[in-house]
């Protein structure tokens, strides 16, 4: 009889909303039972994310958690959580980032589940946030680490972001990376019945190459920097903003293309503005299939504040492309491991534009660096991610 488990998730979006997908599409199905509990309120695409789920024969349930605090709010979603978990009959709760992460470990506990696993892909106390407000995050995640039995961090670094602030004993943190398939968007082996892991939805891209540069405006010969991610503050755009002014008369055709939305966009794009940066810039909103970017691009960019393990390095990597990113979470563990780019700090456009202005210039080193990433991504796959999480499942049972 397969085991029921019951992911949940708050934000059913960006990175988060493919790994919970990846999770219920690919577990071991004679294994495994997954239904999710989401929210939807975060932008419109959520519910249709939902609605897929839903079509390729998961259980969804819509528990309308807020990303802010909301006392009254919260306390529906914990109660409605709680009656899930009991009714739904879950041997497994396993919880994602914050507000889920702590409503549905508290909730689980409600309802008499004790075998629950978290995953916070990054800490709220990792962000950049006031030190009281921080001091505020450890205590809620000491407090809901005790309603888990394992606690998975996508990186090294997260883990020990987790000791050194005493959210959790080592015993109960476990370290899996997120994996992509293969080809990105490519099935697994075919084992278990599991499927492929749901591509990016939302605006399609030309696949010639040649029609994609002349549609963008970039001049024969020239390169391409290109960023994928959110246009969210976590993703530090304004950096690479900031430092494509910086180089702008060394590399007069270089180009920098920005694929993903969010609410930044209208400041960003007046930034690209003021710094007289019209016509190097182009944003290419959100993507639904983002590999004919990655063809395009020379160089990819992560000038990010606070991450877990972005998916968009690994896309990048296994496009064999090399990487300019800062030394934060998981983004720069893998970096200088993998010998897959250069690292810089955050915040820092001219150290940002000093990385991306000595790889321009060279383009032996972009070719070096890019064969790097094609091998070391290997080690990144979608199905040690699917088994490994497996493995904590099982430990997390009681036996």
């Amino acid at each position: 009889m397969p085991v029921r488990v019951l992911q949940v998730l708050e934000a059913f979006v960006g990175g988060t909303r493919r790994h919970v997908t990846d999770l219920a599409e690919n577990l071991d199905k004679n294994r495994h039972n997954v239904s999710v509990a989401c929210s939807t309120l975060r932008e419109p695409a959520c519910e249709e994310h939902a609605a897929t789920l839903e079509r390729q024969g998961t259980r969804v349930y819509r528990v309308p958690m807020r990303r802010a605090i909301s006392p009254v709010s919260d306390l529906y979603c914990l109660l409605k959580l709680a009656g899930i978990i009991r009714s739904g009959g879950f041997s497994i709760v396993h919880t994602h980032s914050s507000k889920a992460g702590f409503l549905g470990r508290i909730a689980a506990r409600l309802a008499g589940c004790r075998s629950v696993v978290h995953t916070p892909h990054v800490f709220p106390f990792q962000m950049e946030v006031f030190p009281s407000t921080r001091s505020f995050y450890i205590k809620l995640e000491r407090l809901a680490a005790r309603s888990c039995r394992k606690i998975i961090c996508v990186s090294s670094a997260e883990r020990t972001a987790a000791l050194d602030a005493g959210v959790a004993q080592e015993s109960q943190l476990v370290v899996i990376p997120n994996g992509i398939a293969g080809n990105v968007g490519a099935p697994l082996d075919g084992a278990h019945g599991r499927r492929p892991a749901t591509p990016l939805q939302s605006n399609e891209v030309p696949a010639d190459l040649s029609s994609l540069r002349t549609r963008l405006g970039i001049p024969r010969g020239g390169l391409v920097v290109g960023s994928v991610g959110r246009l969210c503050e976590q993703k530090g755009h304004r950096y690479l903003i900031e430092a494509a002014g910086l180089i702008r008369d060394r590399f007069a055709d270089v180009r920098f293309v920005i694929a993903g939305d969010g609410e930044l966009r209208p400041a960003l794009e007046e930034l690209v503005r003021a710094r007289r940066l019209d016509g190097r810039f182009h944003f290419a909103g959100h993507v639904s299939d983002p590999a004919p970017l990655y063809a395009l691009f020379d160089i990819v960019a992560f000038p990010s504040l606070w991450e877990g393990l972005p998916y968009a390095l690994l896309e990048s990597m296994a496009a064999g492309k090399p990487v300019v990113g800062t030394s934060v979470g998981g983004l720069g563990e893998v970096i200088e491991r993998e010998h897959t780019g250069v690292v810089v700090p955050p915040h820092d456009a001219p150290a940002l534009a000093e990385a991306l202005g000595s790889m321009l210039a060279n383009s032996s080193v972009r070719e070096s660096l890019g064969t790097s990433s094609r091998a070391a991504v290997q080690k990144y796959s979608l199905e040690k991610m699917i088994r490994a999480t497996e493995a904590v499942y099982a430990e997390a049972l009681p036996q």
